[in-house]
């Protein structure tokens, strides 16, 4: 009522006033609720807790907080295997070993050790074709003297506690499963074993090699069975240094099929052992 007398005081139009009183009654109307949604629109834009500009550094640092990096000793060694890099399969692909005598081809046994040697034989043809098409360069007769000489050295390291400079060529020759599994073998405090590499009575020789494709084609395994036929000393002594197995003099004839393995995908890989398996009769 107010504002019809101040306006009629001026000598406003009635129409202008008639339109001057709805635009008023339209804004009490709707503009409270449009204040009110463009107020809550600027209040999140102004309090986004990632904003564009250093949202993925904010959410990297959140995951580190919530997820740390496990924690190390320092100067500590790391294995190979250490990581998200898998570098060994850690099985093996095929226990085949060729038999040392064979039956006669007439009889049952013979005629079977006759067809698992052809299948065999065809297995390691590919295989072997495929390592020298990934791993150049493979030779195979210089393969088998490589592998014997790291049988040898990584034989000769368990002996050596606490040699830092053997230890790590242990790694570089055997995976982290075949470590651990002799370190609890060879320095187990309830008895102590001495071995020694004589002399080779056969050259080492390739008898089977397999490769395998692991979650992915192109992930490729390859692994070698080495026959190593030599002569080794073999004792083993208990806590009060007394022989309870095997002569410290007297040396033993011994064949040997190791497997060694090397992942092909990694042209960086090396070959390692991965295992050792019992000669068939």
């Amino acid at each position: 009522m107010a504002v019809s007398i101040y306006l009629l005081s001026r000598s406003v139009p009635a129409k202008q006033i008639i339109t001057f009183s709805l635009l008023k009654n339209t804004q009490q109307c709707f503009c409270p609720s449009i204040v009110t949604i463009q107020h809550r629109q600027r209040s999140r834009k102004a309090w986004s807790k990632f904003p564009k500009e250093d949202g993925v550094t904010r959410i990297e640092e959140l995951g580190q907080k919530l997820n740390p990096p496990p924690a190390r000793k320092q100067n500590e060694d790391l294995p190979n295997d250490h990581g998200f890099k898998i570098d060994s399969s850690g099985q093996i692909f095929s226990s085949y070993v060729p038999p040392e005598k064979k039956n006669l081809i007439f009889t049952g046994a013979g005629l079977g050790q006759r067809w698992e040697s052809l299948k065999a034989s065809i297995m390691s043809t590919y295989a072997v074709a495929m390592i020298k098409r990934k791993a150049k360069p493979f030779k195979v007769v210089e393969f088998a003297k490589v592998a014997q000489k790291k049988f040898v050295d990584v034989n000769n390291a368990l002996q050596q506690e606490n040699d830092k400079t053997a230890s790590l060529k242990m790694k570089d020759d055997a995976t982290l499963l075949v470590i651990k599994g002799l370190t609890q073998q060879f320095l187990n405090p309830s008895r102590k074993i001495y071995w020694r590499f004589i002399k080779e009575i056969e050259r080492p020789r390739i008898v089977h090699a397999r490769i395998t494709a692991i979650y992915e084609k192109e992930n490729l395994y390859a692994q070698v069975t080495v026959r190593m036929h030599s002569k080794q000393i073999l004792a083993i002594r208990d806590r009060h240094n007394r022989i309870i197995k095997g002569d410290v003099k007297n040396s033993k004839n011994v064949i040997d099929y190791v497997v060694f393995e090397r992942h092909l995908a990694d042209k960086y890989g090396k070959w390692r052992i991965c295992g050792k398996l019992a000669p068939s009769n």
